[in-house]
């Protein structure tokens, strides 16, 4: 077992070998990394352009005044969205319904029990695991049912 194995996986650099670890003394996992460089979603011109804002390439009080001028765009934009769009607030809504109900519940009990694999845990932790999905679950159709209703409210009856 190399203890270092994962390590250049934390930092960014895919090693090119397969890797045996632990979690826990009952459940071993294979764990293959890929041999080259996978495409990642930051890889995009505008964060590759970002990255490029440093101290050392452009000192100290520029990198400040760059990464302070590019906040106050992208919230400019934002807010500009915001104020354009009608009923975005109740879009958002709607958005967060789903995407924070998945995000904070569900996604994680999903991927505990394919990396871990449900028919080894114990009837507790399956409990456990349910029991937060079902409230994850639930708190997402109450979400999303209240967002689809205050948005068909807005667009027929126009804001209140």
């Amino acid at each position: 077992m190399n203890p270092h194995c994962l390590w250049p996986w934390a930092i960014g650099k895919a090693p090119s070998m397969s890797c045996r670890f632990t979690v826990s003394s009952r459940t071993p996992i294979l764990v293959i990394l890929p041999k080259t460089p996978t495409p990642s979603l930051n890889n995009t011109s505008c964060a590759l352009a970002l990255k490029q804002i440093s101290v050392e390439r452009h000192g100290r009080v520029k990198e400040r005044i760059y990464r302070m001028a590019t906040r106050l765009v992208i919230m400019g934009v934002v807010g500009g969205i915001a104020c354009l769009v009608p009923f975005f607030d109740s879009f958002l809504s709607l958005l967060g319904a789903l995407g924070n109900c998945m995000l904070i519940y569900v996604l994680p009990i999903a991927f505990y029990w394919r990396l871990i694999g449900w028919r080894q845990m114990r009837w507790y932790e399956l409990v456990w695991c349910a029991t937060i999905l079902i409230i994850g679950l639930l708190g997402c159709v109450i979400g999303s049912i209240d967002a689809i209703e205050s948005l068909h409210r807005d667009f027929t009856q126009g804001r209140s």
